[in-house]
């Protein structure tokens, strides 16, 4: 209804179903806010129509400041949704987030898939699995934009599905090339020199990318080789690659600055199999045509 709204400030709350609409009223809507606390969203029996934890709708309002959310049960070992509206949805009316973790994380039960679909920036965003059970986020439609940091802890991935990624905080990824799928989608780092990060941004862990777009205030540090498929922008701030190879196999448009040690190997190197393009006004390092 109209009037349903949940305000947590602390403590914890644990829902073992779901928090969603009467699957007879699509219409319907709920005010979220979370200042503190953790919620835990079990999803045990749930209905397989609606999402774990939705909020949409005309009216509906999601705010988070603090506090952790977690997003328990997905699809199991099913990689395709038996709904529109995944495990979380969120398209509320009205929105805001300005801290908080949401956590995907399974605990102690098998494989899960989870799907998210967020029209609205979140904040940190954590995937965590365990050993012989991985957890894997999949986007579902929406870009994923997230102004905190994305951990993909050991035995979890996040898969784009092809849709734009936009981190503004730092990118966490322990399993390494794996851990983050980008398939053909966008990636950007544009951390605002205004954010908590004061625009500086880091990757930790062996990350690859498709398309790359290089944003931050001040600078992205690069913490491992990476490979980028397709076209690498760097359109403001430091790359800072230090002893970390990038190997580029599209085009390259710098109007930034990118820095290494400048030792033999090192550097971005030039290794697609077709024709590259090098645009752009900005100061370089080292280059290798391979």
């Amino acid at each position: 209804s109209g009037a349903s709204a949940i305000d947590i400030q602390g403590g914890r709350l644990v829902v073992n179903g779901q928090i969603r609409r009467d699957p007879s009223n699509a219409g319907g809507v709920l005010q979220y806010s979370q200042s503190g606390g953790a919620v835990q969203v079990n999803g045990q029996n749930s209905n397989a129509t609606n999402a774990k934890l939705e909020i949409l709708n005309a009216g509906s309002a999601f705010t988070m400041s603090n506090g952790t959310l977690t997003i328990v049960r997905g699809f199991g070992g099913t990689t395709t949704p038996s709904t529109p509206f995944g495990d979380l949805y969120l398209r509320p009316g009205s929105a805001s987030v300005t801290g908080g973790t949401i956590i995907f994380s399974q605990g102690a039960l098998t494989t899960q898939n989870y799907f998210l679909d967020a029209n609205i920036p979140l904040n940190n965003l954590t995937i965590t699995g365990a050993a012989g059970q991985p957890a894997t986020v999949r986007l579902l439609d929406s870009p994923l934009v997230l102004n905190g940091n994305m951990t993909i802890s050991a035995n979890s991935f996040l898969n784009s599905n092809n849709i734009n990624v936009t981190f503004n905080g730092n990118l966490t990824n322990t399993p390494g090339v794996l851990g983050y799928a980008a398939g053909t989608n966008l990636t950007t780092f544009s951390a605002t020199n205004a954010s908590s990060y004061a625009g500086a941004q880091s990757i930790t862990g062996a990350t690859n990318f498709n398309d790359l777009v290089v944003n931050p205030g001040t600078s992205l540090t690069l913490g491992s080789p990476s490979t980028v498929a397709h076209n690498l922008t760097l359109s403001t701030g430091n790359f800072i690659l230090g002893s970390n190879v990038v190997n580029l196999n599209g085009d390259f448009e710098n109007d930034a600055t990118f820095t290494d040690n400048n030792l033999v190997g090192n550097g971005i190197i030039l290794s697609g199999t077709t024709l590259q393009h090098i645009t752009g006004s900005g100061s370089y390092a080292r280059i290798i045509l391979n």
